[in-house]
């Protein structure tokens, strides 16, 4: 039993069967108040973000309000970016922003975004360093079609990020003042890692403690990554 008003659920839906899956989510979303949907950024069943396959869920997920949260995970029973290359501790380093980069590549540089222009996107627990980098990168080749290869969107990728996406930061993360600089403040949330080994002695002073008291970012940029944000990114309408 918990207090539906303060912790609010993220569901795990069988994305092998995407026929099964939508009805899931459909469930999970209308009778048990989940809002949104656990998703490894992994190629899975052959599939990555831009498969078809998936567009009657994001179709529903846009319908129900209800946000896909991109999310590594820890183990190599799905293939991850370095895991043919590096032990478990690079392969830890590597995997969860690397596989970040490529599923925002996919939703905001290869067209899903634009199929889909009411679909919520979270990057989570990858930090949010690497997203101005990949975020100017992704517009470059847009702007120039680098190295012959032709723009799939209408617009910038970026515009489809600071459209549909948010992304979560570290509670002491240094470089959240700069992806603030250049992505702006609307795009940015919180995330605490709890109750994982590596926050669970931290939480709460060291986490949403260590935001609300960095002065490096300003007083309204951080009620925004501790409320406005996720309260927009997953529609808690409070």
């Amino acid at each position: 039993d918990y207090d539906r008003k303060r912790l609010y659920g993220v569901m795990l839906i069988p994305l092998q069967d995407p026929v099964r899956a939508v009805e899931e989510l459909k469930y999970a979303r209308e009778k048990l108040g989940l809002v949104g949907i656990f998703w490894r950024p992994n190629k899975f069943c052959g599939r990555t973000f831009t498969s078809s396959d998936y567009y009657p869920i994001y179709d529903v997920a846009s319908e129900l309000g209800v946000t896909v949260c991109v999310h590594e995970g820890a183990r190599t029973v799905l293939a991850q970016a370095g895991s043919d290359r590096y032990s478990e501790f690079g392969r830890h380093v590597a995997c969860h922003p690397l596989e970040q980069m490529l599923a925002c590549l996919n939703f905001c540089a290869d067209g899903v975004l634009e199929k889909f222009p009411k679909l919520k996107v979270a990057h989570l627990e990858s930090g949010c360093g690497w997203a101005p980098f990949w975020l100017e990168r992704m517009d470059e080749h847009w702007e120039h079609e680098s190295h012959g290869s032709a723009k799939i969107t209408r617009e910038k990728p970026s515009t489809y990020f600071k459209r549909n996406c948010w992304i979560s930061c570290e509670a002491g993360e240094e470089l959240a003042p700069a992806f603030i600089e250049h992505v702006g403040d609307e795009y940015l949330m919180i995330a605490t890692d709890y109750p994982h080994s590596d926050a669970i002695d931290k939480f709460p002073d060291k986490t949403v403690g260590a935001i609300s008291s960095n002065d490096k970012i300003s007083r309204g940029s951080r009620t925004k990554i501790l409320w406005d944000n996720p309260t927009r990114a997953f529609g808690l309408g409070a």
